[in-house]
């Protein structure tokens, strides 16, 4: 049998060979940046929210410092440096200290929607999260972490 225009849909969250956790993750990560994404229809940014909200908290960062902490490689760091460039949302400088590295500085504009991005963050988790107890929120975390803590040694996959 051949599925057409079917759209396949997870209803039981149980990983198992038909549908293994790498895409139930997968799953929830899009609901969960098309929800941020519908927040900002009206604006001209409409990715690259949560790599502009670190830029934004830190102020100053090396491209390096954004490939270590999110775990993306360089070309791809580069690629949303330029996006964020091109809508003036960030700035980049070289570093007076090693003129091989740039530092990316959020512009007057970003830090103007960073309330915005942390707002739509927070509804976010708020609506996937809805209903569960302070207990099973505690207990979640600790399955993601551990889940963190068994796949520490694998790499990420960077495409």
């Amino acid at each position: 049998m051949i599925l057409q225009k079917q759209t396949i849909k997870p209803s039981v969250f149980v990983p198992d060979k038909e549908k293994p956790l790498s895409f139930i993750f997968s799953y929830l990560g899009k609901k969960c940046k098309g929800s941020i994404k519908e927040t900002f229809q009206s604006t001209s940014l409409d990715r690259y929210h949560y790599m502009l909200s670190v830029i934004c908290r830190k102020q100053k960062v090396t491209q390096q410092c954004l490939v270590n902490s999110l775990g993306i490689d360089k070309a791809t760091v580069v690629r949303i440096i330029d996006y964020l460039t091109e809508k003036k949302l960030v700035k980049r400088s070289i570093n007076p200290d090693d003129r091989r590295e740039h530092i990316i500085i959020p512009t007057t504009k970003a830090i103007k929607i960073l309330p915005k991005i942390e707002a739509a963050f927070l509804t976010t988790q708020a609506l996937a999260l809805k209903g569960f107890s302070r207990k099973e929120l505690a207990l979640f975390n600790h399955m993601l972490l551990r889940i963190e803590t068994n796949m520490s040694d694998v790499k990420l996959d960077e495409k």
